[in-house]
């Protein structure tokens, strides 16, 4: 069994827009208001609060009064809220680091209904549909693809362009044996992904991010400059503010379509794929230094590392990485040294 998510962009009305950020805000406050009794708890008493006893809590706090409004929001969501904080805190435990932080108005406000009992979802044309949600009713979502398995939970997040809605659903594939060609990628900045393969049809195949991508940029550009001269948290800031950030939204959903069509096609074309095993994040560290000793050549390493990240490297890897085994496919990762001075066939190095 496989997860597949399906996110579409919901269309509610005015009504149903404010029920949804009064939700959002009792999910983030109770979010917040559980992490810091935890942290308290840990500085006063050493004691760890587990997930039970801040769900019995949950349960007293809606009956305080000043506190009623809560249960305008679905219960589910409210306790999904608390396994969050308690998945963050396991994370953190477990790893050692990443500690959960306080979560801000308007970053991200997101909600889950856990179970798929809570809602369910009528399909009315080919482009339309509603999801019937508890204690609001129906909201129309224009649905681009068909919803595929069994649908587990479904996600609500606010963007800087909208509401949108994730399902995730838990479906069982075939995997038939790959025997396509294998193939060779190379990472880069003015290519974005370079393929190598023994077949003539597909020999230095370029791939490249849409054009569309460096116009946005140097749109955004032109808009940061404008935002200077602007009175911060004014009327005319806030409205320029929010068409920076649909630009960069614009540009994220450019990004991840491009990755996402051309890590299919690999997979599906390929039966073996290599790939450098690079270290996005040690190559993206900030070139500045310290005060006893300053880094040299920061403002050409810092544009180096912003178009590092602008390309996705990381995301493409794993789209890769789980696409391959869809298919039936293998990814291999590379060591990355000498590959770039190292000849394939006679394995001589130019540097040596």
């Amino acid at each position: 069994m496989i997860n597949f998510a399906y996110k579409f962009k919901l269309n509610p009305t005015d009504k149903q827009k404010k029920i949804f950020c009064s939700w959002a805000g009792t999910c983030r406050f109770l979010y917040n208001l559980c992490l810091e009794h935890r942290i308290l708890s840990w500085q006063q008493y050493r004691a760890s609060v587990k997930w039970a006893e801040q769900d019995k809590e949950l349960k007293n706090l809606k009956r305080c009064d000043g506190f009623e409004w809560i249960q305008n929001s679905p219960a589910q969501i409210l306790q999904q809220s608390l396994k969050d904080l308690d998945r963050a805190f396991k994370s953190f435990w477990k790893s050692g680091f990443g500690f959960p932080k306080y979560k801000r108005k308007n970053a991200g406000d997101s909600f889950r209904f856990p179970d798929a009992k809570q809602f369910s979802v009528k399909r009315v044309t080919k482009r339309k549909a509603f999801v019937k949600l508890p204690k609001i009713g129906e909201v129309a979502f224009r649905i681009s693809q068909n919803i595929e398995g069994k649908i587990k939970n479904a996600t609500i997040r606010k963007e800087s362009d909208g509401w949108y809605i994730s399902f995730c659903c838990e479906k069982e594939i075939e995997i038939l044996k790959n025997r396509m060609p294998s193939v060779g990628i190379d990472r880069g900045i003015s290519e974005t992904l370079v393929l190598s393969s023994s077949e003539d049809n597909f020999k230095n195949l370029k791939l490249t991010l849409p054009s569309e991508c460096k116009e946005l940029r140097e749109r955004i550009k032109v808009l940061q400059k404008r935002l200077r001269l602007k009175k911060k948290f004014s009327e005319s800031w806030r409205k320029l503010q929010q068409k920076i950030r649909r630009l960069h939204s614009k540009i994220t959903r450019i990004r991840h379509d491009f990755l996402h069509k051309a890590s299919s096609y690999i997979a599906k074309n390929h039966s073996y794929v290599s790939l450098e095993d690079l270290k996005i994040k040690n190559m993206s560290k900030s070139a500045k230094g310290t005060l006893e000793k300053k880094g040299r050549n920061v403002r050409a390493k810092s544009g180096l590392n912003r178009e590092i990240l602008f390309q996705g490297w990381g995301i493409f890897a794993n789209q890769l990485k789980y696409k391959c085994e869809w298919n039936g496919g293998h990814l291999e990762l590379i060591n990355p040294k000498h590959t770039s001075t190292r000849c394939s066939e006679c394995l001589y190095n130019e540097k040596l």
